[in-house]
C-alpha cells in the first residue's frame, strides 16, 4: 500500500516535471515564432507612423523611434540606380551599427514597391554567421525609399541553451521537492499515524486521547476524536453499570418473587397435611397480593420508558390535598403527626406535567414518609418560587438507619436491614419517582440532615 508521503512526492513530481516539459516545448517551438511575431507587429505599426506623418514632423518621428522603439531607419532619394541606393542605404547602416553583408535593394524590390497601393515592402534577412534575423519593411514616400530595420537573435540556439538551463532547474527542482515533501509529509503522517493507533485502540474498547498540536486540521481532529473517545468511555461505562443493574435487578426480581412463592407453597403443603390453624389461606392471599402489587410496579417502570408524556396544565395543590386524603383517613397514620404548609400564592397557580405520573409520584413518595417516619412526624411544604412551585417532603430517620444515597434510586434498594414487607414495600417506588421527574426533565434533590430526610422537587409553572 502506498503512503501518503510517497503520493504526495510522486504527485507534486509528475506536477513539475510537467510543467517544465510544457515550458522546455513552448521555449523551443512556439517562443520564437511568437517573438518573431511581436517584431514584425511592432516593425508595421512604426511603418504606419511613417505613413501618416506630417513631411515637416518625419525627422522628428523617425528619431524619437529609433530612440524608444528599437529599430533602426534610413533613406534615400528614388531618382538613382538600385545598385546606388542599394550601397547608399547599407552605408547607412553600417554606420549604425548594423551590419547587412547581402544586397537589400535591388529593381526587382523598386518595381514591387511602384506597384503595390501601400507602398510598403515586407523582407527578412537571416545572418546565419551573425545568428541573427533582420526583418525590413521599405517604404516609397515623397520621391524616397524609407527602409526600417529591426533585428532579432536567431532563437533556436538561444532556446536550446535556455531549455539546457531548465532541465538542470528541473533536477535541481526535483531534488528539492523530494527533500521538502518528505519533511513536510513526516510532519503531516507522524500525527496520522498516531491517530490511527488510537482509533484502533478505540475500537478495541481502550478509550484513550491523543495530544497533538499542529495548529490546523489535523490538530481539530484530533480534538474530535479526543471527545469522541471521551464520550465513548461515558457511554461503554454506563453500558457496563447497566449490564451490572440488570444483573442486580434480575437477582433482586428473583430474590423478591421466590421469598412469597415459597410461602405459598409452604402453606399450601400445610394445608394439605391438615395443619392448616385458619390463617393459611389468608397469608397465601397475601403473597399472592404481594406478586401482584411487584409486577404491577415492574410493568409501571418499564412502561414510563416508552409511554409518552400527557402534558397538561393543572391545580397542583388540588392534586395533593385529594391524594393526601387516601392517607389521613388510612388508621394505621393516626399516629403519625402531619404539618403541612401551603404558600397562599400557589393555590391559584397551575402547573404543566403529565398529571396521572405526578400522581403516582406524590402517592410514592407520601407512601415512603409514612413508612419511614422514625419519629412519627411529616412535614410537607409547598412554596412559591419565580419560575416553579416548590414541593418539599420531610420524615424523621433513625440514626441507625444506613442510608446510601448513591444506591437509593435503584430498583429493589431497601432502607430496613430486615427487609421487613411492612417497612419496605417492594423498593421499586423511588426508581419509578426518578422515572417520572427524569421524564419531565425537572429538578429534583435528596437531603440528608441529622434526623431527617427530605425530599424537594421543582414543578414548572404555567
Amino acid at each position: 500500500m502506498r503512503t501518503l508521503s510517497s503520493k504526495l512526492t510522486l504527485g507534486i513530481s509528475l506536477a513539475i516535471i510537467f510543467i517544465f516539459l510544457t515550458l522546455i516545448l513552448l521555449i523551443q517551438f512556439a517562443l520564437p515564432n511568437y517573438y518573431n511575431y511581436v517584431v514584425q507587429e511592432r516593425l508595421e505599426s512604426d511603418t504606419q507612423l511613417l505613413l501618416v506623418a506630417d513631411q515637416t514632423q518625419l525627422k522628428t518621428v523617425i528619431q524619437r523611434l529609433e530612440s524608444g522603439r528599437d529599430v533602426t531607419i534610413v533613406s534615400h532619394p528614388l531618382n538613382h540606380s538600385a545598385t546606388q541606393i542599394n550601397e547608399s542605404i547599407l552605408q547607412q547602416l553600417q554606420e549604425k551599427q548594423v551590419l547587412l553583408n547581402e544586397q537589400i535593394i535591388d529593381e526587382q524590390l523598386l518595381d514591387r514597391l511602384n506597384q503595390t497601393d501601400t507602398k510598403v515592402v515586407t523582407k527578412t534577412i537571416a545572418q546565419d554567421k551573425l545568428k541573427t534575423n533582420f526583418f525590413l519593411n521599405y517604404i516609397e514616400r515623397d520621391g524616397q525609399i524609407l527602409v526600417l530595420v529591426a533585428s532579432t537573435a536567431i532563437f533556436s540556439e538561444v532556446a536550446g541553451i535556455v531549455n539546457q538551463l531548465n532541465v538542470y532547474m528541473l533536477l535541481i527542482s526535483l531534488t528539492v521537492i523530494l527533500v521538502v515533501v518528505w519533511i513536510w509529509s513526516q510532519r503531516v503522517t507522524l500525527p496520522l499515524k498516531e491517530l490511527e493507533t488510537t482509533a484502533r485502540k478505540i475500537a478495541c474498547s481502550d478509550f484513550q486521547t491523543v495530544e497533538i498540536y499542529t495548529n490546523d486540521e489535523i490538530e481539530e481532529l484530533a480534538k474530535a476524536i479526543n471527545q469522541m473517545s471521551q464520550e465513548l468511555s461515558k457511554t461503554h461505562q454506563k453500558l457496563l453499570e447497566r449490564n451490572q443493574n440488570l444483573k442486580a435487578f434480575s437477582s433482586n426480581i428473583s430474590h423478591e418473587i421466590k421469598t412469597p412463592l415459597a410461602l405459598i407453597k409452604a402453606y399450601a403443603y400445610g394445608i394439605e397435611e391438615g395443619l392448616d390453624d385458619g390463617t393459611y389461606a389468608q397469608i397465601i392471599s397475601e403473597q399472592a397480593d404481594a406478586i401482584t402489587i411487584l409486577l404491577e410496579r415492574l410493568l409501571t417502570l418499564a412502561k414510563l420508558e416508552k409511554d409518552p408524556l400527557e402534558w397538561q396544565a393543572y391545580n397542583f395543590v388540588d392534586q395533593f390535598e385529594a391524594v393526601m386524603q387516601k392517607y389521613e383517613v388510612n388508621p394505621y397514620h393516626h399516629d403519625v403527626q402531619l404539618k403541612i404548609t401551603i404558600d397562599k400564592r400557589v393555590r391559584q397557580l397551575r402547573v404543566v406535567a403529565d398529571k396521572q405520573k405526578m400522581e403516582m409520584v406524590l402517592n410514592n413518595l407520601i407512601s415512603n414518609a409514612f413508612k419511614y417516619t422514625a419519629n412519627k412526624q411529616i412535614e410537607v411544604v409547598i412554596k412559591y418560587q419565580k419560575r416553579a412551585i416548590v414541593f418539599a417532603i420531610k420524615n424523621g430517620l433513625s440514626p441507625e438507619t444506613d442510608l446510601n444515597f448513591d444506591k437509593i434510586w435503584e430498583p429493589f434498594y431497601v432502607v430496613e436491614g430486615s427487609r421487613n414487607k411492612m417497612l419496605t414495600g417492594t423498593g421499586l417506588g423511588l426508581s419509578i419517582v426518578k422515572a417520572i421527574l427524569d421524564a419531565h426533565y425537572m429538578r429534583y434533590e435528596l437531603n440528608h440532615y441529622k434526623e431527617q430526610l427530605e425530599f424537594v422537587m421543582y414543578l414548572l409553572k404555567e
